[in-house]
């Protein structure tokens, strides 16, 4: 729950959702006359997804942003996904390397991931030859059908 500091509702109190992505909020005196008349909880955060990123795709728990590797060369660090509070930039996601001073904007990180998705093959034909006495001997005895070194 918050404090409303602006002119035209000075000192009103207001809830807003934990998620920063999540920009909803409900005035605390609306909440609570809808919660009286019709015998329920305040609205409730509805996740449409990951509330870390944004993405509709995945849950938080599964978002790919997440502690992923540092992209610098030579780097054992781990990128994390934090929000700017800066003026100029307030609300933008970005990466940012706990070891390095490695930095992207999310929205960059995720047009380079899409770029690169679109130039890999994603049709893949795959051809193994063998002797299906060899396969089945192979099975039977419980070992690896190839072995690294063929």
């Amino acid at each position: 729950m918050l404090t409303s500091n602006t002119d035209a509702n000075p000192g009103r109190k207001f809830l807003t959702c934990q998620y920063t992505i999540c920009r909803s909020f409900q005035w605390l005196d609306e909440a609570v006359a809808e919660s009286i008349s019709t015998c329920s909880t305040p609205k409730q955060h509805v996740s449409e997804g990951c509330f870390e990123c944004g993405a509709t795709d995945h849950w938080h728990s599964k978002c790919p942003w997440l502690k992923i590797p540092c992209r610098v060369e030579g780097c054992s660090g781990l990128r994390k996904l934090k929000t700017s509070g800066k003026k100029c930039s307030r609300g933008e996601q970005f990466l940012r390397c706990n070891e390095c001073p490695d930095f992207q904007w999310l929205k960059d990180a995720k047009k380079d991931f899409e770029d690169h998705k679109e130039s890999t093959p994603t049709n893949a034909r795959i051809i193994i030859e063998a002797k299906v006495a060899d396969i089945c001997a192979k099975i039977d005895k419980g070992l690896a059908l190839f072995s690294s070194s063929q």
